[in-house]
This record gives C-alpha cells, sequence and structure tokens, in this order.
C-alpha cells in the first residue's frame, strides 16, 4: 500500500511539474505577446502622426497652389500663417526638413522678383 502512494504522490509530483512547465510557457508567450502589442501601438502612433502630417502637407500644397494661381489673393501673411502651421506640427526629422525647404522659399519670395508685384498684405 505505502508503494501505491508512493506511486500515486510521484505521479502527481510529474503532473503539478508538467503543468507548471506550461504555467511558465504561457507566462513566456504572454510576455512576447505584450511586446507585440506594445510594437503595434507604437507603429499605430507613429502612422497617425504620418496621416496627420500628410494631410497638413496636402493643406499646405492646396494653399500654395491657390496662392500661386491667382497673384490677387497672394499674401506673405497668409504663407506665413501656413508655415507656421506647418511648422508647428514638429512630427519628426522629415518635417523640420520641409519647413527649412518652405522657409526658404519663403524668403526667397519675399527677396525675389515678386517682391515688386502688388501683394495683398492682409
Amino acid at each position: 500500500m505505502l508503494a501505491r502512494n508512493e506511486n500515486a504522490l510521484s505521479a502527481v509530483r510529474k503532473t503539478l511539474q508538467g503543468l507548471s512547465d506550461q504555467v511558465a510557457d504561457m507566462q513566456s508567450r504572454l510576455s512576447d505577446l505584450r511586446r507585440l502589442a506594445d510594437r503595434a501601438n507604437l507603429e499605430l502612433a507613429r502612422a497617425k502622426s504620418r496621416t496627420a502630417f500628410l494631410i497638413d502637407a496636402r493643406s499646405f500644397m492646396a494653399d500654395l497652389r491657390a496662392m500661386a494661381s491667382n497673384f490677387e489673393t497672394f499674401s506673405l501673411p497668409h504663407l506665413s500663417t501656413v508655415l507656421s502651421r506647418l511648422a508647428n506640427r514638429g512630427l519628426d526629422s522629415r518635417m523640420s526638413v520641409l519647413n527649412r525647404q518652405a522657409n526658404t522659399f519663403a524668403g526667397d519670395l519675399r527677396n525675389s522678383r515678386w517682391r515688386s508685384m502688388p501683394v495683398k498684405t492682409s
């Protein structure tokens, strides 16, 4: 009878060890899933930022096209407002590059032959 109890106890220990191993494996998998979820959330945030940047860039380009097509409504203050709106986004290094290029463009406009053209200031 003692041998049967020891055999049963040994079987229970093996079962418990197997369950313990399974729990450890599940915890490891859960940790991996959490890391993947964190990474997915980070990528989602980046995608949202890129989308917001593209929307602003499209709006900026539409404003530039409108100003370029109709010099009567062209105004440097409006261009500055558009550039400031883009600059305030500050999304990433590409935004900084675009902002520098846009500011250079605005400076070129101020110093170019367009300066002598009639420009609406308000």
